[in-house]
Order: C-alpha cells, then sequence, then structure tokens
C-alpha cells in the first residue's frame, strides 16, 4: 500500500534490460526477475507504484560447469549474480554486489536454472547490499527536497492532482519532511473529495433542470446523498436538495416530499449520534486514525492507477555492468 499500514515504503523496480535477457538460457529471465521481486519484497521495500525511478538489476556470470561423475550424470554450475541498484532515469548506479549460488541438475538447462532459484533473496548479505541502497535512496529525496514538493504542489494548484498523488506515495517514511508530505497528502484528498462532489452537484442540477418530476427527483436525491460531507459544496448541494423537495410539494406530490424530508433527517440524527460518540476520547482517536487511513486509500488509489497509464520509463544502464 502507498503508506504501509499508514506510511510509505521505498519503491524499488525490478529490470533486467532486453539485451541481458535475450543472452541468457530460455527461461531463466522470466526466474531472475521473480528473484529480483522476491529480494525487494522479502526486504522491506515495494514494487507496487508502476516504474519508479529506482531499479534493482542484475547480469550473471558462469564462474564454472562442471559434469559430474555420477549415475545418471549431472551438470553442476556455479554462478556469479550480479546486483546494482541505483536510478534508472538518470543512469546513477548507487551500488553493486556479486553472489555466489550453484545448482546442480541432469541438464545444463536444468542446473542453470536451479543455480538460479538458488541465490537467497533474504540472507544477512542481502540485507545489507539492500540496505545500503535504500539509503541511497533516500538521500536522493533529502536532497532533491524542495524540487519535489514544489511539483507536488503545483500539481495541487494545477489541478493535476493524480501525478501529484503519484509523486506522495514514492516519498518514504524516513525521510525528514515527512510530516509535510501528510499535510500535502490531505490536500490532495480534499481537492479529489471537492472535485467528485462538485460532479455530482453539476449532474444533479443538470437533471433536475432537464425535468421536473417525481423520476428526476429521485435521481436528484441519489446524487445528493453521494457528495462527502467535507466538501465544500455540500451545504450548498443539501440546499438545493431542500428546494427540489418544495418543487415536489408544489407539484402535489406531498408524500414523496415527507419521505426525504424523513431521510434527511435520519442522516441529520445519524450525524448528530456520530458526533456525540467521537467526543468521547477514545472514539476520537478512533474517528481520526479511521479518516487518516480513508485519505491514504483514497490518494493510493488514484496514484496506482496514474502509475498503470504512465509512459514507458526508458531506463539507462549503460556502463553499470
Amino acid at each position: 500500500m502507498c503508506f504501509g499500514a499508514s506510511m510509505a515504503q521505498i519503491q524499488i523496480t525490478p529490470y533486467i534490460d532486453d539485451g541481458n535477457c535475450s543472452a541468457m538460457p530460455d527461461g531463466i529471465c522470466e526466474i531472475l526477475t521473480q528473484k529480483l521481486n522476491n529480494i525487494i519484497s522479502q526486504n522491506g521495500i515495494q514494487s507496487q507504484m508502476g516504474q519508479s525511478r529506482f531499479i534493482l538489476t542484475c547480469n550473471v556470470t558462469e564462474e564454472s560447469k562442471n559434469v559430474l561423475s555420477t549415475s545418471p550424470t549431472q551438470i553442476a554450475y556455479v554462478l556469479d549474480i550480479h546486483l546494482y541498484l541505483g536510478d534508472g532515469e538518470t543512469g546513477t548506479k548507487f551500488i553493486s554486489q556479486s553472489f555466489r549460488t550453484k545448482g546442480v541438475g541432469n541438464t545444463e538447462e536444468k542446473a542453470y536454472r536451479n543455480a538460479v532459484k538458488n541465490m537467497q533473496s533474504k540472507s544477512q548479505q542481502m540485507t545489507e547490499f539492500v540496505g545500503k541502497g535504500s539509503a541511497r535512496i533516500i538521500e536522493y529525496y533529502e536532497k532533491n527536497k524542495e524540487q519535489i514538493l514544489s511539483s507536488v504542489r503545483a500539481g495541487i494548484t494545477g489541478k493535476n492532482l493524480e501525478q501529484a498523488a503519484y509523486e506522495l506515495c514514492l516519498i518514504p517514511q524516513e525521510c525528514s519532511y515527512y510530516n509535510d508530505v501528510q499535510t500535502l497528502l490531505g490536500k490532495v484528498n480534499g481537492k479529489m473529495v471537492d472535485n467528485k462532489s462538485s460532479d455530482l452537484f453539476l449532474q444533479a442540477k443538470s437533471v433536475w433542470a432537464s425535468e421536473q418530476n417525481e423520476s428526476t427527483a429521485n435521481q436528484v436525491a441519489d446524487l445528493i446523498t453521494q457528495i462527502d460531507a467535507n466538501a465544500s459544496c455540500y451545504a450548498e448541494a443539501h440546499k438545493f436538495m431542500q428546494s427540489v423537495t418544495e418543487r415536489m410539494e408544489q407539484l402535489n406530490n406531498r408524500e414523496w416530499a415527507a419521505h426525504q424530508r424523513q431521510l434527511a433527517h435520519e442522516r441529520e440524527m445519524e450525524m448528530v449520534r456520530e458526533n456525540n460518540r467521537s467526543t468521547e476520547t477514545q472514539m476520537r482517536i478512533k474517528a481520526q486514525r479511521d479518516t487518516h487511513l480513508a485519505t491514504i486509500k483514497a490518494v493510493r488509489d488514484v496514484a496506482v492507477e496514474y502509475a498503470k497509464r504512465r509512459p514507458r520509463v526508458v531506463y539507462h544502464v549503460h556502463g553499470w555492468y
């Protein structure tokens, strides 16, 4: 998730370039890509936000190949899998390290495949490697703080909320300015709530303007009830709903109007009950936490969808291997 249970994690994308893939035996590239995914996930990192600028990539060299005098004959491979972690957009390699692994099989393909599979995704050596790379990523976010936050604020001001949400969801919790991220997160969510609610309100007014009868009144009521209570148009929207109700009374549909009033009264009473409950300290803390988590989820959902539509990132790893 975007912020773990409530926080953001470092995002790294597993990547193997086409040239490396084509040089490997059939099926090995897929196994290595999955291995990179395992390294990322098992060491507290994520790769769920599309193509991050930071990548974990690799290449493989053969240390030795031996035919074992067993029955049946077995092949033994010793491979060195070289891992590289860095900024794929700028082509800046942060760190690299080699991991030796062995595999045995009754064919060369199976032996090679087993050697790749046998590389440990979570060992002390691997954890230290990922930790060093993560520290370099944090350094990037600290160094580029002003540029990153300015870009987010520009997205909010320019109504490019999807991009702003995406950029916020990439900033790790370890950053010194994470409180600023939380504040901006709330602003993005508030803007999204306002935009959605405004759209619903405009739809309601358009429906009512087209024709004023029981059918359109029901459509209006359905749209208005979807408007978030925190939206800036909430009061105006419900005032509009009251005018629709009054108009229906004028059209001698008092039963419909009475029913809508009852629904409105029930909603108001539920809000009163909720407010009363929230006065208790424990309920207030829970409500704040629930609101915070709901905000995070809403922003993350937008960020994930935005990430899926982003153009494919061209990574630069020239000189890494």
